[in-house]
């Protein structure tokens, strides 16, 4: 597991729009295809974007759909006994990965501005190392 399947499993809460449909939502609007849905739970509003605003989105960002340049390491992980290393993820694969986390929270309509933590990279990396 890579580090960016840890931090992806830890920060990317999921509401499916499919959901909604099948009214487990409280307040539930939908105008046409193209609107905004709109939930509100108990006070609680989210807008979820339409496909149109997805698609823009989508095209502002590279989210490195199978782009990647070279190796995705900058420092090979190294499982020998007395010379262990976590290793370290590319600038570029960090990126992509966090231009992939927003693009997923701005579709389930939540905020979008996650930004990089070289301390969270590190415990995740390490993380992911122990786990291989």
């Amino acid at each position: 597991m890579t580090a960016f399947a840890v931090a992806v499993s830890m920060m990317v809460p999921y509401v499916s729009p499919i959901m909604a449909q099948e009214e487990i939502f409280n307040g539930t609007t939908f105008e046409n295809e193209n609107a905004v849905i709109n939930f509100n739970i108990s006070g609680t509003s989210v807008n979820y974007p339409s496909k149109e605003q997805i698609a823009a989105f989508k095209m502002l960002y590279d989210l490195g759909e199978n782009d990647i340049s070279s190796s995705i390491y900058t420092s090979e992980p190294v499982f020998n006994v007395g010379s262990m290393n976590a290793g370290s993820l590319a600038d570029e694969v960090q990126q992509k990965a966090l231009n992939t986390v927003n693009y997923i929270r701005y579709i389930a309509g939540l905020t979008y501005d996650i930004q990089l933590n070289d301390e969270f990279i590190n415990l995740a990396q390490h993380a992911s190392f122990v786990n291989a």
